[in-house]
């Protein structure tokens, strides 16, 4: 009797989450049907959307054929429309550019972030995005950036570099990582207003946590938590999901740090790098009771420069050391350029990059 009042018990359970499964899926299905109006595409899974088996830049170029140059897909719950030719870009964003200016959402929105504080890079075009961007330019070219004065921070990480290497004597190593501290650093050397040694533990887990977030493909474990919050405590299906915003929660935690060290030590009269900038401007619009120059909002523009600089430079710099190595020609070609613009006993400088021509391009 008791095995068979379980047995009954576990068939409406499992009856009941079959229900909720369809009525899940049904309601998926209604909120993202496709409108009449929208431009051709292939259809996605419920809730998830088009998956990708390889990279969706490359899947979406093989749709243009079958769809035309103008496609539209489901990523999760959102709509994406993708541009196929020179002629609809170029309608969009050159005749219609401001109607089309904004970044697209993120398929991950940072986990420190709300509704109302996005950083630079994820906030709609408006007049939010332009006072951010225009303060953000701002300080950084007062701090060097697309000057000469920052060739210093950047000679002075590069010796750093080769010091580095050259303790590994005859020894085999792994550069990229070198590679990633030394442009980290110049970044560090403007927003924070110093620069890390390269065996320092605390940049170390700032490193590793700036890789682990880029290095986890985006896949749909990932999005799937982004879109149903309670998926982020199922085990297996949040793993990409809570290895993402972990690193993105040690970024964010670094980063506030070094916002109240500042607080602590900050001298309106002495602006030493970025943080302090944004500090000043948020004082003066502390009586402001919409201003978004606001904690959170300085964490979310430095954490952004640093996702925008670190991985980028670094990898393009990787790529071209390797293909150097892979065509030592070039790379001999480079050198006798480097001697015989710059020689061997000076720095180079940006004021060399227009004296000569490399005659191999």
């Amino acid at each position: 009797m008791r095995i068979d009042c379980l047995d009954d018990l576990w068939n409406s359970w499992s009856l009941l989450g079959v229900l909720v499964a369809a009525v899940c899926c049904l309601l998926a299905v209604y909120t993202m049907r496709r409108p009449q109006n929208l431009p051709p595409g292939p259809w996605g899974w419920p809730l998830i959307g088009v998956t990708f088996a390889k990279t969706e830049r490359l899947v979406v170029t093989d749709w243009i054929p079958k769809y035309g140059d103008i496609i539209s897909y489901y990523r999760g719950p959102y709509l994406v429309v993708s541009l196929g030719s020179y002629d609809v870009i170029r309608e969009a964003f050159v005749k219609n550019a401001g109607t089309f200016s904004s970044r697209p959402r993120p398929m991950f929105y940072p986990i420190l972030g709300t509704n109302k504080t996005k950083g630079v890079i994820s906030e709609p075009y408006g007049p939010t995005w332009k006072e951010h961007r225009k303060f953000t330019m701002m300080s950084l070219r007062d701090f060097g950036v697309g000057k000469r004065s920052l060739e210093g921070k950047i000679l002075e990480e590069t010796r750093a570099l080769a010091d580095e290497i050259s303790k590994k004597g005859n020894q085999s190593f792994c550069i990229s990582n070198m590679m990633q501290v030394t442009v980290s650093n110049v970044i560090c050397s403007v927003v924070f207003g110093s620069r890390y040694e390269y065996d320092d533990p605390k940049f170390m887990k700032l490193i590793e946590a700036i890789d682990r977030f880029f290095s986890t493909p985006r896949s749909a474990l990932l999005r799937i938590p982004t879109f149903i919050p309670i998926l982020r405590y199922v085990p297996v299906v949040n793993k990409s999901f809570l290895k993402v915003t972990e690193g993105q929660y040690h970024i964010g935690s670094h980063i506030l740090e070094q916002i109240r060290e500042h607080e602590a030590t900050f001298d309106p009269n002495d602006i030493r790098d970025f943080i302090d900038a944004f500090l000043l401007e948020k004082r003066r619009k502390q009586e402001d009771e919409n201003s978004t120059f606001t904690e959170l909002q300085n964490i979310l523009v430095v954490m952004d420069l640093f996702m925008a600089g670190t991985e980028t430079t670094s990898t393009t710099l990787r790529w071209a050391l390797l293909y150097m190595i892979l065509h030592p020609d070039i790379q001999d070609k480079v050198r006798q350029e480097i001697d015989s613009v710059i020689g061997q006993n000076r720095d180079p400088a940006m004021a060399h990059r227009t004296q000569v021509r490399p005659r191999w391009l």
